[in-house]
């Protein structure tokens, strides 16, 4: 073989390890993707089975309690205020399920396609979460869980949409409620950090996996508590407040360790409208009603 074949072989040879190089490259990258793909699928496969439980649960307490009460229409001892009174509530409790259920699935599709607007004003966001906070302590009181609100300022104007902020705190303090034992302690608190306006919601409850932590705020995510504590959700809620919160070009942060409790912490920018503050806004019937639905699943 002369010189000049041996350094063409030698050429062909780097060429076809080029592509070979090329060729895994690729190969790698498709399994990466195939994996990614393959997760996504069983992240839904999990949320279409979440969803079909949490749907069929409030179905049967609803047709459980029409049937009962049916069944004993005719015994007058039984039909008394009391039975009347317990036996409407949980059937409403159970629409009230449904109906967060279908709001959270609805919201998310219409933020994720962007047909959800704000309707941005100026207001006192300190009234805002103290409003929603104090209501929600009546639920977790009888829980056995203390609600503690605190803030360094008692007035502080942010351009944001009323209905979205009262949305987030109540999904934030409805997850706290939800993993924290009787006993426990949530506090919220508000604050000036630099440019932002932060917004701490605090727990003392089981804590999240710092594994599962990157993956909370994923839509049809449900991370899985070791301590057992029977938590129903969807796994809609988490990324419908992300959504919300980055919609107010904010961002929100979870900090939590198992056994010691999770904060989740949201920075808004501080700004504000050119225009006259919406004060003494009455809003208790409206966020009475709210918190009936986000709350249902706990209650």
């Amino acid at each position: 073989m002369s010189f000049l074949d041996f350094n063409d072989e030698l050429q062909t040879i780097e060429i076809l390890e080029k592509e070979n190089k090329k060729l895994n490259n690729k190969i790698f990258k498709l399994s990466s993707e195939l994996e990614r793909l393959s997760i996504d699928n069983k992240i839904k496969d999990e949320f279409i089975s979440n969803i079909y439980h949490e749907i069929r649960t409030p179905l049967n307490i609803i047709l459980s309690a029409v049937q009962l009460y049916e069944s004993k229409i005719s015994d007058e001892n039984f039909i008394s205020e009391d039975n009347s009174y317990k036996y409407l509530k949980t059937i409403k409790n159970s629409c009230y399920h449904m109906l967060k259920i279908a709001n959270n699935i609805i919201d998310t599709n219409k933020l994720e396609s962007g047909y959800f607007g704000l309707k941005i004003k100026n207001y006192n966001i300190v009234s805002i979460i103290e409003d929603v906070t104090l209501l929600t302590r009546e639920y977790a009181k009888a829980k056995g869980i203390e609600v503690i609100f605190d803030t360094e300022d008692e007035e502080i104007i942010l351009a944001c949409d009323i209905d979205k902020i009262e949305r987030i705190i109540m999904n934030l303090l409805s997850n706290a409620i939800k993993f924290t034992h009787e006993g426990g302690i949530i506090k919220v608190t508000i604050y000036k950090e630099k440019d932002s306006i932060v917004v701490s919601v605090k727990d003392s409850g089981v804590g999240i996996d710092k594994e599962k932590q990157k993956f909370l705020f994923n839509r049809y995510y449900k991370a899985h508590d070791k301590n057992k504590i029977i938590a129903k959700g969807s796994g809609i809620g988490l990324s419908l407040v992300k959504l919300l919160v980055e919609q107010h070009s904010g961002k929100i942060k979870v900090d939590s360790e198992e056994g010691k409790g999770t904060e989740f912490k949201i920075y808004f920018p501080n700004a504000n409208l050119e225009e006259k503050t919406n004060y003494n806004i009455i809003r208790e019937d409206k966020i009475r009603e709210e918190l009936q639905v986000e709350l249902s699943d706990i209650m």
